[in-house]
């Protein structure tokens, strides 16, 4: 990776005063500048080989040098590193030499690129002066997860109070994408509680079932029912609902805990009293 030192300092006489505009870059040598943000990948992430991939991060960018005059950035090269520099060479290839800046480069993948468990992103603008790097993500086989619906239920017992209980069905589709996935089991999803939008920790009961209940082939979708439990006793009262916070997954010679994109996989919440 290349390492580039940038101090911008604009100093414009105007009114008998010296004005200083510094923009949000003072590197040291080999630092990133700070001016681009990644959205995607995120760490941890599995991108496909031979697939299409957006590559987003916050452009366009644009400061004020001094009154009525702006410097901006507006085309970026595109490439990317895999292989941990901690452990010797990286393998780089080049992207994309020069893309417009305006946060979005749809990537297609190349199969050569091989699989990695390693590799970043680097954006830098058209004269090599800024640069950031992407958090790590890795390239090769992977399962694709999708939210179909999320419920919940509160069953009250008014003869023992404390034997109340929540329950909710969160239903996933997986489509398993370069390799065949091994089936999932419940010991591959962690799915917390939550009491008033607070985490009260992992759900007393959850229970898996796989349709068709098999390995899921290469191309193939399954459907993925999540059963979930918890006791008033273990909940307490308030508004009551649970959430996927991670799943354990496996595509061919490729694995992955995954933390990322799984926001939305949640039970509505429901009054426990």
């Amino acid at each position: 990776m290349k390492n580039y030192t940038r101090l911008f300092l604009a100093i414009t006489m105007f009114l008998g005063v010296v004005a200083f505009s510094v923009p949000f870059v003072v590197s040291a040598e080999g630092s990133p500048s700070g001016l681009f943000n990644f959205i995607s990948p995120s760490s941890g992430e599995r991108i496909v080989a031979g697939k299409t991939y957006n590559i987003q991060w916050n452009g366009p960018i644009e400061w004020i040098m001094s009154p009525g005059v702006t410097e901006s950035i507006k085309n970026v090269k595109l490439t990317v590193s895999c292989g941990n520099p901690s452990l010797g060479a990286t393998n780089d290839t080049v992207i994309v030499k020069s893309t417009k800046n305006d946060g979005l480069y749809k990537w297609s993948v190349p199969k050569k690129i091989g699989s990695s468990d390693y590799c970043r992103i680097i954006i830098e603008d058209k004269k090599g002066e800024y640069y950031d790097v992407s958090p790590v993500f890795g390239i090769g086989e992977t399962a694709t997860f999708l939210l179909v619906s999320a419920t919940s239920t509160y069953s009250y017992n008014a003869t023992t109070p404390s034997l109340s209980y929540t329950t909710g069905v969160i239903t996933l589709k997986v489509h398993s994408d370069g390799g065949t996935t091994t089936k999932p089991t419940a010991e591959d999803f962690t799915v917390n509680a939550y009491n008033n939008g607070n985490i009260i920790g992992a759900v007393d009961s959850k229970a898996v079932t796989v349709t068709p209940d098999t390995n899921i082939p290469d191309g193939s979708d399954a459907t993925i029912t999540i059963n979930l439990s918890e006791t008033r006793a273990s909940s307490g009262t308030g508004f009551i609902n649970f959430g996927v916070a991670g799943i354990n997954w496996a595509v061919g010679s490729s694995s992955a805990s995954q933390t990322w994109g799984l926001d939305t996989f949640k039970t509505p919440a429901v009054f426990a009293f």
